[in-house]
């Protein structure tokens, strides 16, 4: 990888008539309760990082591409363990990397970061660990759980039945110290319900809410469905209770619409209407269920919508900057396609309330950070119990030029908290291909491979709600 000192950073790569200044960075970390259980006191000085965490080489042989939806997770052996989504289209997001270091900063570092693929994809052939997935790998989280190491992570079912793109959320462990040269294996791909018990036998043939597949099934009954798409899975711990919160693609007429009219053009749940404001007919929302006792999190019972989108900067059209402000930067954007989404949720738990911190907006420099809050004592599958903010929580900086950050999640570094999360360094979108120096223009954020990890340290407000301040 080279030392740290010596990489040459992404924006020295970029068309000069492109670049803006900053620096792109994706680096996710949570934690269930982030500081609840953490013994650090705090330093006297205020840490910073040096973002981007992960780095990007210009010399021929030694490119790397940038990674995204990163993932943070500090052990109890003191380490830093981190993984992200790697590589492209191009390159199909194709493998998951695990890394440790004693700091967050040194997780950049050829000297002292250890390093090891865990899984990685063959396209079309299943992969090297697992013969039930393929790329397209994505939003990888590893946690410790109960003596276990647990990976959650999105990928296509390699059966072929939902197309190349018809991605879904598998759960995989290792029993081992070190999840680094351990053994993984695969637990299988999650599975939800309506109901409140799970019933594998009848789960495939039902046409009932309460036992059918919820993220397999467009309609009920129906199993032809290629582009049902769910992802991003995380799982958190409040009291007594797992959950288990992912995205899926909900359609007018399907399961959880509860709209009267089918065809409607709207989603309805919750006695709230979502319009169709980017025109796809489809709406990436927020889910949630209660994780069944001994199925390795593949089990979901309770399910229920928690958010999609219904206002503007949840599909792009209000673009905020770090002052509040609305569309001021917008001449200046290359637009990805215009989708409805909510995804990647992230959980933080202090003070007695739950806050859900998901991603909005089409996958460009409108991305940016929704907050949903509750009680620790309410019912979190029950849409009611909980508030949605009506503004990003947390947006582009251009005076940072920091731009569309989305995907995080939440950690500690000496006695801080910390919110992770990837970005760019610039409003347009730009393709690199191979080990050259011909870029691109794009339109499509997917196709764009230079979302990298940041940090910062974060507060909390006097109502006890968090302060992300501003993109670093």
């Amino acid at each position: 990888m080279g030392e740290n000192m010596k990489k040459t950073k992404l924006k020295q790569l970029a068309p000069a008539t492109k670049l803006l200044a900053g620096c792109v960075l994706a680096l996710v970390t949570m934690t269930a309760c982030v500081g609840c259980d953490n013994n650090e006191e705090a330093d006297s000085v205020t840490p910073t990082f040096a973002n981007p965490i992960y780095s990007l080489v210009s010399a021929y042989g030694t490119t790397r591409y940038g990674e995204a939806d990163p993932w943070v997770y500090l052990h109890s052996d003191g380490y830093y363990y981190y993984t992200a989504t790697y590589g492209g289209v191009s390159s199909g997001f194709d493998r998951f990397v695990l890394r440790r270091a004693k700091t967050i900063n040194l997780l950049d570092s050829a000297d002292e970061a250890e390093e090891a693929t865990i899984i990685s994809a063959t396209s079309g052939t299943g992969t090297g660990n697992f013969t039930g997935i393929k790329k397209f790998l994505w939003a990888p989280e590893i946690h410790y759980i109960n003596g276990t190491w647990y990976l959650f992570f999105t990928a296509v079912p390699n059966d072929g039945a939902y197309g190349s793109w018809g991605v879904k959320n598998f759960i995989a462990k290792c029993t081992d110290t070190n999840p680094l040269t351990g053994t993984w294996t695969l637990c299988g791909r999650m599975q939800a319900v309506y109901g409140d018990t799970f019933d594998e036998d009848a789960i495939d043939s039902s046409t009932s809410l309460d036992t059918m597949d919820v993220t397999q099934f467009r309609y009920v009954g129906d199993s032809s469905q290629a582009w049902l798409m769910n992802l991003d899975g995380t799982a958190f711990k409040v009291g007594d209770q797992w959950y288990y919160a992912w995205a899926e693609n909900l359609y007018d007429g399907s399961w959880a619409d509860e709209g009267e009219e089918s065809g409607d053009g709207v989603l309805t749940f919750g006695g709230v209407d979502h319009p169709d404001g980017a025109g796809t007919g489809a709406w990436s929302c927020i889910l949630i269920g209660k994780v069944e006792d001994g199925s390795d999190f593949t089990h979901i019972t309770h399910t229920r919508v928690l958010t999609a989108p219904q206002y503007k900067w949840e599909w792009g059209e209000a673009v905020y900057d770090e002052n509040g402000n609305v569309n001021s930067f917008e001449d200046t954007i290359v637009r990805s396609s215009a989708v409805n989404v909510n995804e990647g949720p992230a959980f933080l738990n202090r003070n007695g309330k739950v806050f859900l911190v998901f991603s909005a907006g089409p996958c460009d420099a409108t991305y940016c950070l929704g907050m949903l809050t509750a009680s620790e004592d309410d019912d979190l599958c029950d849409v009611a119990s909980w508030t949605k903010s009506t503004t990003p929580v947390f947006t582009t900086s251009v005076g940072n030029g920091v731009y569309g950050p989305g995907h995080c999640s939440f950690t500690t570094y000496k006695g801080y908290d910390v919110i992770v999360y990837h970005a760019r360094q610039w409003p347009g979108l730009f393709s690199y291909y191979g080990r050259t120096t011909t870029y691109t223009t794009c339109t499509e954020g997917l196709y764009d491979p230079y979302r990298t990890g940041r940090a910062k340290v974060f507060t909390w407000k006097s109502d006890g709600t968090p302060n992300f301040g501003e993109a670093e």
